[in-house]
């Protein structure tokens, strides 16, 4: 109270939400301001509102150059067939990303380029663009089988979440999920997994340390959501949440879930005793 203040709030998803954090901030007349996010036009009606507009074809583009050549020119043979691939990504930019780490995996030759665009196109149904669940879907189908549940496992955080990277890394190393390289630390080809996933798009770099490693790190609430779906779809976690705990927990599942994620936001004197028993049939088990 009394202070002039400048709050920003990013991906706000409901009226609700909204209008329970506006209370917390003082109407002073002196130049604060609270600036928001959202995907959802109710959110934002009755304020002062900016609509982001999909990004141009020449945008798209730009991006996609940006991604790949880092500043650098694109080669005069691959910008025909460079700008035929942007358009294919319905001008959203978390797709020119996926598609960019699909390209970079391959040679940058005219004949790479045209199969990953034949690609492309046969995932494009009526709208003539790919969706951002297919880009997911496609990025993940041409990862390295070892590095798929490395992905996987950014199920197990709550979404909007970041993990520090040698937390991360380390899971993955008890998991078994990293292939040992004659004479490298399997922390090292553990990192490279993670630079991998990074250089694909899928895993989004939230801090780095000094000397340039990965200090965090998280991925997009759209490829949360994927790796939530995946997950479940091939019995890799379960994920049990606070508010439905007693709904979850069920001794009798017919399948048993490999992993199981628990996301409590704060220690929750209200668990029942049956949830640690569980620990002795589910030994991968995670508390967020």
């Amino acid at each position: 109270m009394g202070m002039r203040y400048l709050i920003v709030l990013d991906d706000i998803w409901s009226l609700k939400a909204w209008e329970e954090l506006n209370r917390a901030f003082p109407s002073c007349d002196n130049g604060s301001r609270v600036v928001i996010t959202s995907r959802q036009e109710s959110v934002v009606s009755d304020a002062r509102h900016i609509c982001l507009p999909f990004f141009t074809i020449d945008e798209s583009w730009e991006l996609l150059q940006v991604k790949l050549f880092k500043g650098k020119a694109c080669p005069k043979e691959l910008e025909n067939i460079g700008k035929e691939i942007s358009k294919k990504c319905g001008r959203l930019p978390l797709v020119v990303g996926l598609v960019a780490g699909l390209l970079r995996e391959v040679e940058k030759s005219e004949q790479m380029w045209q199969e990953v665009l034949n690609t492309l196109s046969s995932q494009i149904a009526f709208s003539g663009r790919i969706q951002s669940s297919d880009a997911i879907e496609l990025s993940y189908n041409h990862l390295p089988d070892h590095l798929r549940p490395c992905l996987l496992y950014f199920a197990t955080i709550p979404e909007d979440k970041i993990i520090v990277a040698s937390k991360l890394i380390n899971l993955w190393i008890s998991e078994g999920f990293i292939d040992i390289i004659e004479k490298e630390r399997v922390e090292d080809a553990a990192g490279d997994c993670l630079n991998h996933l990074v250089g694909s798009n899928l895993v989004m770099v939230s801090e780095r340390k000094y000397d340039g490693h990965i200090l965090s790190c998280g991925v997009h609430d759209l490829v949360c959501d994927f790796c939530l779906t995946k997950a479940k779809d091939e019995n890799f976690l379960h994920i049990i949440k606070k508010e439905n705990v007693f709904d979850d927990l069920d001794p009798t599942l017919k399948l048993t879930p490999r992993r199981i994620s628990l996301h409590i936001c704060s220690a929750y004197d209200g668990i029942p005793n049956e949830l640690v028993s569980l620990e002795f049939f589910y030994p991968h088990t995670f508390v967020f």
